[in-house]
């Protein structure tokens, strides 16, 4: 979002001219045709359904964490969940990341 002086200071008809830099794939032949083929894979395999169920199902078995007394502001959107801990301990994060990777859930701490 912008205002009308600095729109018009980007803006031109001649296409060397016009300011392109986040159209940086636009046309790009390679590009449309992943992201067709993409669009093609959640139409075929039903991507938005079938991962609609799984969040229900990963929302249940995630229900003892969301209950856990040092568990607060536990989230998701989509196939991504995030939640706050109330720990002293200073590698509570690290060993949460290797007791994951251990059953095969990926995670990352990101605070």
């Amino acid at each position: 979002m912008t205002g009308d002086k600095v729109y018009h200071a980007f803006y031109a008809d001649e296409l060397a001219r016009g300011f392109l830099h986040s159209h940086s794939y636009t046309g790009n032949p390679l590009a449309c045709r992943a992201a067709l083929a993409t669009l093609d894979i959640f139409a075929e395999d039903d991507v938005l359904s079938v991962n609609h169920a799984k969040a229900a199902y990963f929302n249940c078995v995630a229900e003892p964490l969301r209950q856990h007394p040092k568990v607060r502001d536990f989230r998701n959107t989509g196939m991504i969940w995030a939640f706050e801990v109330d720990s002293p301990a200073r590698r509570f994060c690290t060993t949460l990341l290797y007791a994951r990777a251990a059953t095969g859930i990926a995670a990352a701490s990101d605070g």
